[in-house]
C-alpha cells in the first residue's frame, strides 16, 4: 500500500522509519497545461511530510513522478508531466532545502500505473 501524504505524516510522527523502497503517494495541483502550481502555499503543504522525512534521513532519496491528464498528444502529455514532476523538485530544493542530487524526476504522461482514471478533458 502506498501511504498517502496524511499516512506519511502519522509516520513521521510516531518516529517510524518505513523500508528503504518506502512510496508515499502525494497529489500537486498545477494550472491547466501548465507546469506552473494551481496554488504554491497548497503544493508546498502537501509536500510538507516528505521534505521532513528527508531532512530526518539524509541518505534518503526520492523519485518524482509526474503524471497528467488524457488529453493531447502522447509526446505531449510526457512532456507537461516531466516539466511538473521537475517543478516539484525545484520546490524541494527552493524552499525546503533539500539537495538536488537526492531527487530525480521523471513524467509519464497517462500511460502509466499511476495514472487516475478520472483525468479526462471532462473531468479536469
Amino acid at each position: 500500500m502506498i501511504p498517502s501524504g496524511e499516512d506519511f505524516y502519522k509516520i513521521l510522527r510516531n518516529n517510524q522509519s518505513p523500508s528503504l523502497s518506502a512510496k508515499a503517494r502525494v497529489a500537486v495541483a498545477f494550472c491547466k497545461g501548465s507546469s506552473e502550481f494551481a496554488d504554491k502555499t497548497i503544493a508546498k503543504k502537501s509536500i510538507t511530510s516528505i521534505a521532513e522525512y528527508m531532512k530526518m534521513y539524509s541518505d534518503c532519496k526520492l523519485l518524482i513522478v509526474g503524471i497528467t491528464a488524457q488529453w493531447g498528444s502522447e509526446k505531449y502529455t510526457h512532456d507537461l508531466s516531466n516539466d511538473r514532476a521537475n517543478a516539484v523538485c525545484q520546490l524541494l530544493i527552493e524552499e525546503f532545502g533539500i539537495e538536488e542530487n537526492r531527487l530525480k524526476a521523471i513524467g509519464v504522461g497517462y500511460k502509466s500505473k499511476f495514472y487516475i482514471e478520472d483525468q479526462t478533458p471532462e473531468g479536469e
